[in-house]
């Protein structure tokens, strides 16, 4: 008999003839037939005979010439070997879904005072898409500032406490950087970083006591946060509008009225020495003062 030529069809085949071809010497690869027992054609890899029709199985694919973009799931440079066609369509059609952090979080912390401290027991929080694909017990917390690992090998469960003893504080400005990582199912590093930031306050509001010492500054009774001295201000009626900041901000140039647009009259600022924060330290204030007493209440627009 004569070796068949490729791609040949074959036809219709018991078991017994598809052993008994198998054996000739006959077959090349791409070879086909229509393999009675279970209603399926199959083509013959030149090892083994594999269902490429109704009945399961797919042709196995090889290609090893890298692709050159990224289709659905499968990323540019990817290459093939022997992959069946339920491989190919479940790596086009269902692309690995990366887990990510949502969020990471230190409960009830996010800024404060220059000066405070975060101490003792305290929790993390964080939250993550795709948990199914994060490897167990992969969590880790840095505190990244200081190069300290805090966690190591915790569960995914969204939360775990830490004491964090005398603490960590911070006598001026600054910026804290805390990070939490995760390993994925496929041996991939994912992060997310969380910043706590050490503000200066600025302290402001009506009063008829002039000039202000320390305790006068940090008596107004309005207070916050903040990174510079320009926003909006708000003041009940009567006595001087006072605003106070850190002189090491600079000096604020334009005070308007929002309802208005109009200039509101200030006096000549001036710089209180060492006043005291809620925290113990030391912070020269810059002061602005209306020249008049405002009996309305007032929006002032600094800047």
């Amino acid at each position: 008999m004569r070796k068949t030529p490729k791609h040949q069809w074959l036809g219709a085949m018991t078991a017994a003839q598809r052993v008994f071809i198998t054996h000739q010497n006959i077959l090349s690869p791409g070879d086909r037939i229509w393999y009675i027992p279970t209603q399926e054609l199959q083509l013959w890899t030149g090892a083994a005979w594999v269902a490429i029709g109704p009945g399961g199985g797919a042709v196995l694919y090889t290609n090893l010439t890298p692709t050159p973009v990224t289709i659905g799931g499968i990323p540019a440079g990817s290459v093939f070997l022997n992959q069946t066609m339920q491989q190919m369509w479940d790596a086009l059609l269902y692309p690995y879904q990366y887990p990510a952090f949502t969020s990471f979080l230190i409960t009830g912390i996010t800024s404060m005072e220059v000066g405070g401290s975060i101490a003792g027991a305290q929790t993390f929080t964080w939250g993550t898409t795709n948990p199914a694909n994060v490897v167990v017990n992969s969590i880790d917390i840095v505190n990244v500032t200081d190069a300290v690992n805090l966690i190591v090998g915790t569960a995914n469960d969204g939360t775990q406490a830490y004491n964090f003893g005398a603490g960590i504080t911070h006598n001026v400005s600054f910026t804290h950087v805390f990070r939490i990582d995760g390993v994925n199912s496929l041996l991939g590093v994912f992060t997310r970083n969380l910043n706590i930031y050490w503000l200066y306050m600025v302290h402001y509001g009506p009063t008829l006591t002039t000039p202000l010492v320390g305790a006068d500054i940090t008596g107004l009774a309005s207070s916050g946060l903040r990174t510079g001295y320009a926003g909006t201000y708000s003041f009940a009626g009567g006595g001087y509008k006072y605003i106070c900041y850190p002189s090491a901000w600079g000096t604020a140039t334009t005070f308007k009225d929002t309802s208005t647009g109009l200039d509101v009259a200030m006096e000549v600022p001036y710089v209180v020495l060492n006043v005291v924060t809620g925290f113990g330290v030391l912070v020269n204030y810059r002061v602005h003062r209306t020249t008049n007493i405002l009996g309305a209440a007032i929006d002032i627009i600094v800047s």
